[in-house]
Protein backbone atom coordinates (compact mmCIF):
# COMPACT_ATOMS: atom_id res chain seq x y z
CA UNK A 1 0.00 0.00 0.00
CA UNK A 2 1.40 3.60 -0.83
CA UNK A 3 1.86 5.85 2.31
CA UNK A 4 1.62 9.52 1.95
CA UNK A 5 3.99 12.09 2.63
CA UNK A 6 1.93 12.98 6.02
CA UNK A 7 2.72 9.38 6.89
CA UNK A 8 6.17 8.71 6.43
CA UNK A 9 8.04 8.30 9.53
CA UNK A 10 11.07 10.11 10.50
CA UNK A 11 13.57 8.63 12.97
CA UNK A 12 14.78 10.60 16.73
CA UNK A 13 17.74 10.48 17.96
CA UNK A 14 18.30 9.50 21.69
CA UNK A 15 20.41 11.51 23.70
CA UNK A 16 23.13 8.22 23.23
CA UNK A 17 23.03 8.64 19.84
CA UNK A 18 20.88 5.88 18.58
CA UNK A 19 17.37 5.53 16.83
CA UNK A 20 15.23 4.66 19.57
CA UNK A 21 11.96 4.91 17.99
CA UNK A 22 10.41 7.06 15.05
CA UNK A 23 7.77 9.56 14.73
CA UNK A 24 5.43 10.54 12.27
CA UNK A 25 6.29 13.81 9.70
CA UNK A 26 3.95 16.77 11.29
CA UNK A 27 4.09 18.88 7.75
CA UNK A 28 3.68 18.00 4.12
CA UNK A 29 6.91 19.64 2.94
CA UNK A 30 6.46 18.48 -0.59
CA UNK A 31 5.42 22.29 -2.11
CA UNK A 32 7.97 23.93 0.19
CA UNK A 33 9.89 24.65 -3.10
CA UNK A 34 6.81 26.93 -4.19
CA UNK A 35 6.82 29.16 -0.77
CA UNK A 36 8.10 32.72 -1.17
CA UNK A 37 11.39 33.63 0.58
CA UNK A 38 11.68 35.46 3.65
CA UNK A 39 13.94 37.97 1.52
CA UNK A 40 11.42 38.36 -1.17
CA UNK A 41 8.61 38.90 1.49
CA UNK A 42 11.12 41.42 3.18
CA UNK A 43 11.58 42.97 0.09
CA UNK A 44 7.61 42.98 -0.42
CA UNK A 45 6.73 44.35 2.32
CA UNK A 46 9.61 47.87 2.22
CA UNK A 47 8.55 48.18 -0.33
CA UNK A 48 5.05 48.50 0.87
CA UNK A 49 6.05 50.45 3.65
CA UNK A 50 7.86 53.01 1.75
CA UNK A 51 4.58 53.61 -0.78
CA UNK A 52 2.46 54.67 1.67
CA UNK A 53 4.65 56.89 3.96
CA UNK A 54 5.00 59.10 1.13
CA UNK A 55 1.19 59.33 1.61
CA UNK A 56 0.08 59.21 4.93
CA UNK A 57 2.97 60.97 6.69
CA UNK A 58 3.31 64.79 6.69
CA UNK A 59 4.97 67.53 8.50
CA UNK A 60 3.61 70.54 9.59
CA UNK A 61 4.91 73.85 9.35
CA UNK A 62 3.02 74.72 12.48
CA UNK A 63 0.73 73.19 15.18
CA UNK A 64 -1.50 75.72 17.16
CA UNK A 65 -3.37 74.55 20.71
CA UNK A 66 -6.67 75.96 21.66
CA UNK A 67 -7.33 74.98 25.19
CA UNK A 68 -10.67 75.72 26.32
CA UNK A 69 -12.38 75.87 29.69
CA UNK A 70 -14.77 77.64 31.98
CA UNK A 71 -12.98 80.75 33.79
CA UNK A 72 -14.98 79.67 37.11
CA UNK A 73 -14.10 76.43 37.06
CA UNK A 74 -10.01 76.93 36.46
CA UNK A 75 -9.51 75.48 40.21
CA UNK A 76 -8.05 72.52 42.05
CA UNK A 77 -7.34 69.04 40.43
CA UNK A 78 -9.11 70.42 37.00
CA UNK A 79 -6.40 73.44 36.95
CA UNK A 80 -3.59 70.89 36.91
CA UNK A 81 -4.21 68.34 34.73
CA UNK A 82 -5.20 71.45 32.55
CA UNK A 83 -1.54 72.92 32.77
CA UNK A 84 -0.13 69.53 32.80
CA UNK A 85 -1.74 68.67 29.49
CA UNK A 86 -0.36 72.21 28.32
CA UNK A 87 2.59 71.31 29.16
CA UNK A 88 3.02 68.13 27.72
CA UNK A 89 1.79 69.67 24.14
CA UNK A 90 4.55 72.42 24.55
CA UNK A 91 7.76 69.72 25.80
CA UNK A 92 6.71 67.03 23.77
CA UNK A 93 5.00 67.63 20.63
CA UNK A 94 6.37 71.25 20.33
CA UNK A 95 2.83 72.83 19.91
CA UNK A 96 1.85 76.65 20.51
CA UNK A 97 -0.53 76.58 23.14
CA UNK A 98 -3.59 79.28 23.44
CA UNK A 99 -5.16 78.79 27.10
CA UNK A 100 -8.95 80.14 27.17
CA UNK A 101 -11.18 80.46 29.98
CA UNK A 102 -14.70 80.59 28.86
CA UNK A 103 -16.12 83.70 30.45
CA UNK A 104 -19.81 83.41 31.81
CA UNK A 105 -20.67 86.85 30.09
CA UNK A 106 -21.49 86.04 26.11
CA UNK A 107 -18.96 83.19 26.51
CA UNK A 108 -20.30 81.85 22.57
CA UNK A 109 -19.52 85.43 21.29
CA UNK A 110 -15.82 85.93 23.19
CA UNK A 111 -15.17 82.09 21.55
CA UNK A 112 -16.15 82.90 18.16
CA UNK A 113 -13.66 86.10 18.22
CA UNK A 114 -10.83 83.34 19.75
CA UNK A 115 -11.66 80.94 16.49
CA UNK A 116 -11.83 83.51 14.05
CA UNK A 117 -8.50 84.89 14.66
CA UNK A 118 -7.46 81.40 14.87
CA UNK A 119 -8.44 80.42 11.81
CA UNK A 120 -7.69 83.43 9.95
CA UNK A 121 -3.62 83.67 11.27
CA UNK A 122 -3.06 80.06 11.01
CA UNK A 123 -5.45 78.07 9.00
CA UNK A 124 -3.67 77.08 6.22
CA UNK A 125 -3.12 73.75 4.88
CA UNK A 126 0.44 73.31 6.09
CA UNK A 127 -0.50 73.41 9.54
CA UNK A 128 -2.36 71.74 12.46
CA UNK A 129 -5.21 73.27 14.74
CA UNK A 130 -6.00 71.45 18.21
CA UNK A 131 -9.13 72.55 19.88
CA UNK A 132 -9.36 70.75 23.25
CA UNK A 133 -12.24 71.37 26.11
CA UNK A 134 -12.78 70.22 29.08
CA UNK A 135 -15.89 70.95 31.23
CA UNK A 136 -19.73 69.78 31.40
CA UNK A 137 -21.66 69.19 27.79
CA UNK A 138 -25.22 67.85 27.27
CA UNK A 139 -27.14 67.36 23.43
CA UNK A 140 -28.23 70.38 21.62
CA UNK A 141 -31.99 71.08 20.94
CA UNK A 142 -30.99 71.07 17.01
CA UNK A 143 -31.01 67.18 16.53
CA UNK A 144 -26.90 67.56 15.86
CA UNK A 145 -26.18 65.75 18.95
CA UNK A 146 -23.32 67.71 19.50
CA UNK A 147 -22.12 68.68 22.54
CA UNK A 148 -23.52 72.24 24.17
CA UNK A 149 -20.94 73.77 26.83
CA UNK A 150 -22.12 75.29 30.24
CA UNK A 151 -20.61 75.62 33.44
CA UNK A 152 -21.50 72.63 35.98
CA UNK A 153 -22.71 75.31 38.60
CA UNK A 154 -25.12 76.67 36.79
CA UNK A 155 -26.27 74.21 33.19
CA UNK A 156 -29.04 74.99 31.74
CA UNK A 157 -28.99 78.62 31.73
CA UNK A 158 -28.09 81.18 28.92
CA UNK A 159 -24.15 81.05 29.91
CA UNK A 160 -23.33 78.15 27.19
CA UNK A 161 -21.57 77.72 24.18
CA UNK A 162 -23.18 76.03 21.19
CA UNK A 163 -20.19 73.93 19.65
CA UNK A 164 -22.42 73.71 16.12
CA UNK A 165 -21.71 77.98 15.78
CA UNK A 166 -18.02 76.94 15.49
CA UNK A 167 -17.87 73.59 13.89
CA UNK A 168 -18.62 73.95 10.61
CA UNK A 169 -15.49 76.31 10.27
CA UNK A 170 -13.36 73.94 11.75
CA UNK A 171 -14.79 70.99 9.97
CA UNK A 172 -14.40 72.15 6.87
CA UNK A 173 -11.67 70.47 5.08
CA UNK A 174 -11.33 72.26 2.10
CA UNK A 175 -8.32 72.32 -0.46
CA UNK A 176 -6.78 75.43 1.69
CA UNK A 177 -7.90 74.15 4.94
CA UNK A 178 -5.43 72.88 7.89
CA UNK A 179 -5.53 69.34 9.50
CA UNK A 180 -8.07 69.39 12.40
CA UNK A 181 -8.46 67.41 15.81
CA UNK A 182 -10.53 67.88 18.35
CA UNK A 183 -10.33 66.89 21.87
CA UNK A 184 -13.46 67.11 24.34
CA UNK A 185 -12.96 66.05 27.97
CA UNK A 186 -17.05 65.54 27.81
CA UNK A 187 -19.68 63.94 26.66
CA UNK A 188 -20.56 63.82 23.16
CA UNK A 189 -23.49 62.40 21.17
CA UNK A 190 -22.55 58.72 19.06
CA UNK A 191 -24.36 60.53 16.13
CA UNK A 192 -22.68 63.69 15.74
CA UNK A 193 -22.37 64.13 12.10
CA UNK A 194 -19.28 63.87 10.16
CA UNK A 195 -17.19 66.28 8.73
CA UNK A 196 -17.06 66.85 5.32
CA UNK A 197 -15.75 63.91 3.41
CA UNK A 198 -16.07 65.04 0.17
CA UNK A 199 -13.24 66.98 0.02
CA UNK A 200 -9.65 66.17 -0.78
CA UNK A 201 -8.84 68.61 1.81
CA UNK A 202 -7.75 68.78 5.13
CA UNK A 203 -8.05 65.45 7.22
CA UNK A 204 -10.35 66.28 10.76
CA UNK A 205 -9.92 63.86 13.92
CA UNK A 206 -12.14 63.64 16.47
CA UNK A 207 -11.33 62.07 20.43
CA UNK A 208 -14.02 62.44 23.14
CA UNK A 209 -14.29 61.17 26.42
CA UNK A 210 -17.67 59.79 25.95
CA UNK A 211 -21.22 59.84 25.26
CA UNK A 212 -23.98 61.84 26.77
CA UNK A 213 -25.25 58.51 27.89
CA UNK A 214 -22.18 57.62 29.63
CA UNK A 215 -20.53 58.83 33.28
CA UNK A 216 -17.38 60.86 32.58
CA UNK A 217 -15.30 61.12 35.49
CA UNK A 218 -14.63 65.26 35.64
CA UNK A 219 -10.86 65.04 36.89
CA UNK A 220 -8.41 62.71 38.90
CA UNK A 221 -6.91 59.20 38.15
CA UNK A 222 -9.43 58.25 35.97
CA UNK A 223 -10.21 61.26 33.77
CA UNK A 224 -10.18 61.78 29.85
CA UNK A 225 -7.55 64.35 30.61
CA UNK A 226 -5.69 62.59 32.58
CA UNK A 227 -5.36 59.15 30.45
CA UNK A 228 -4.10 61.79 27.73
CA UNK A 229 -1.05 62.67 29.79
CA UNK A 230 0.21 59.88 30.89
CA UNK A 231 -0.41 57.96 27.71
CA UNK A 232 1.37 61.20 25.54
CA UNK A 233 4.14 61.36 27.52
CA UNK A 234 4.63 57.33 27.54
CA UNK A 235 5.05 57.83 23.76
CA UNK A 236 7.48 60.62 23.79
CA UNK A 237 6.81 61.20 19.74
CA UNK A 238 5.49 64.69 18.23
CA UNK A 239 2.49 65.10 15.62
CA UNK A 240 4.87 65.68 13.29
CA UNK A 241 6.33 62.19 12.42
CA UNK A 242 2.21 60.67 12.56
CA UNK A 243 0.23 59.85 9.95
CA UNK A 244 -2.95 62.41 9.68
CA UNK A 245 -5.93 59.69 10.37
CA UNK A 246 -3.50 58.61 13.31
CA UNK A 247 -2.98 61.53 15.26
CA UNK A 248 -5.66 60.57 17.82
CA UNK A 249 -4.08 57.20 17.83
CA UNK A 250 -0.82 58.15 19.11
CA UNK A 251 -2.69 59.98 22.15
CA UNK A 252 -5.18 57.41 23.09
CA UNK A 253 -3.42 54.12 23.58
Amino acid sequence: MDRSSSDIELPLSSASGTNSKSIPRTHDTSLASSHITFLDWAGQMNNAVTATSAKNYKSYSEIKVLMICWEEEYDGALACEFRQLSSVFETVYQCSVIPYHLPLTDPDFALMKIIFDLIEEHGKPENLLIVYYVGFATPDSYGTRLPVWEPRSNPGQKEEVNTNIFHHLLARACDDSPDVVLLYDCGVGLLSPKPNGNSSGGEVEALFAGSFESHIPISGPDSFTKHLITSSTSHLRTFKQLPTFNIHLQISY
